[in-house]
């Protein structure tokens, strides 16, 4: 809770430091700018992990994680950006209680589509994402989990994975310069993950926090 109030008070802060300075942003987001950024979603994530294998659906465990990226993006109307991000994850899935324990790397190539509204200096969005792309996991668990249904569902073994993902988020970007804009939202993603050795496939459904910067060129 005191995150999420942090947070807050630096939006508020952002937001009217912003409407008190006197330079015009008006033009970052018009037809044929180019827009470069990265940024986290390192805050509030909150995963529900679901394990499908011979046509069942069983529960997962819930993930933590975080995910950096740099993207790319060129404006083809004025407030309509196309572009590319490459994030990469990482996140644990761990349960005391059982002894499980599982470490993921992930990079996925994610073109994406973005729209802006309004040509003030704090300006909300929306953007959506389809992405593919890899995982590694190191399984560092002291036990096997089995479904009392089916063959072993996890197994204490490291493993390379295909990814298909997309996204959903919006927010607001506040421009703290001509060029320069602080985004804060909220997103919604959600990802299967295909381990190479089973036909297992983890589904994880994302919801969490986002902030990140962007430059305009």
């Amino acid at each position: 809770m005191k995150y999420f109030f942090s947070i807050t008070l630096l939006l508020m802060s952002l937001a009217l430091s912003s409407q008190d300075n006197d330079f015009n942003s008006s033009t970052a987001t018009s037809k044929g700018s180019w827009l470069v950024g990265g940024g986290s979603n390192l805050f509030f994530n909150s995963t529900n992990s679901k394990v499908e294998s011979n046509g069942q659906e069983l529960d997962g465990l819930n993930t933590l994680s975080i995910t950096l990226g740099v993207g790319a993006g060129y404006f083809v109307a004025n407030n309509l950006v196309i572009g590319l991000e490459l994030p990469v994850t990482f996140s644990r899935r761990k349960d005391d209680d059982i002894g499980f324990n599982v470490r993921n790397t992930t990079f996925v190539v994610s073109p994406f589509l973005r729209y802006y509204f309004g040509n003030t200096n704090i300006r909300p969005f929306i953007q959506g994402n389809i992405g593919f792309g890899s995982s590694k996991s190191k399984n560092n668990s002291d036990t096997i989990i089995a479904n009392p249904n089916d063959p072993l569902v996890f197994q204490p073994i490291d493993t390379k994975s295909d990814i298909f993902q997309y996204s959903l988020n919006g927010g607001i970007a506040i421009f703290i310069s001509q060029n320069v804009a602080l985004d804060i939202g909220i997103g919604y993603s959600s990802t299967t993950t295909k381990p190479d050795t089973s036909d297992i496939k983890f589904k994880n459904n994302t919801i969490g926090f986002l902030a990140g910067f962007n430059i305009f060129l």
